[in-house]
């Protein structure tokens, strides 16, 4: 049964994070190594618990369930609950979009985000983003080598590519200052103590650079982010 359960949550990641393109039983069986009639059986379950729905092309897309679950997930997060009004506060402060992410091993997940292009609820390679870079700048240099290896370089993401010697210069930027800044987005880590527990990031939404005169109103909200909530509302911490 365990194993079943694990089965079809990988499938239904993977449906999810590839926005439909390996979305059918035979690319799904090339993608996870089972056999055909294994991925079928799993994907009829989901469907029956509609998590997922199958379309006339024989595709399996996000069902009504998971995105009625997804929604009901990211309202109940506590740490969201307890600080939405100050980063609402924020955006009516600076005139910017504001995000929030935490780190799920290797990628960024917005827990909010009210920018365009950018919705709440997804995942982005962390490497390939400001609040990533500084999320992933906390680990220790072992565990930073063990969730970003030098052979995933170079890393393309949004029309744009890093190498791993661009990836390094951000790493060792973002725990110099304390804060990263890129292109039109600038962020800060939100800590409880010595743990950081997620990133806070502002974007000006055109190609204009965020002014650093709004750091300062980014850390007075970090701090009030912390302030309002304790370590065990974020469920993990990453460092």
């Amino acid at each position: 049964m365990n194993k079943t359960i694990s089965k079809s949550l990988l499938l239904l990641e993977q449906i999810v994070f590839s926005g439909g393109k390996a979305a059918t039983v035979k690319d799904l069986s090339q993608l996870t190594g089972w056999p055909p009639s294994t991925v079928s059986r799993l994907l009829g379950g989901l469907v029956d618990a509609n998590l997922l729905r199958k379309t006339d092309r024989r595709h399996f897309v996000p069902g009504i369930g998971l995105l009625r679950l997804a929604g009901m997930a990211q309202q109940s997060y506590p740490a969201l609950k307890k600080t939405r009004v100050f980063l609402e506060d924020l955006r009516t402060e600076t005139g910017l979009s504001v995000g929030l992410g935490i780190l799920d091993y290797a990628n960024v997940v917005y827990l909010y985000h009210d920018g365009p292009g950018i919705g709440t609820g997804l995942i982005y390679p962390a490497p390939a983003s400001t609040p990533g870079t500084v999320l992933l700048s906390a680990l220790t240099d072992q565990e930073l080598v063990k969730r970003c290896p030098p052979e995933q370089f170079p890393m393309t993401h949004g029309g744009y590519t890093c190498t791993y010697n661009e990836f390094a210069k951000r790493i060792t930027q973002a725990r110099q200052k304390g804060y990263f800044s890129l292109g039109n987005s600038l962020a800060v880590p939100v800590t409880h103590g010595t743990n950081v527990v997620a990133a806070l990031v502002l974007y000006t939404g055109d190609e204009t650079s965020v002014s650093l005169e709004h750091l300062q109103d980014l850390e007075k909200t970090a701090k009030r982010l912390a302030e309002a909530t304790e370590s065990r509302d974020w469920w993990w911490h990453i460092a």
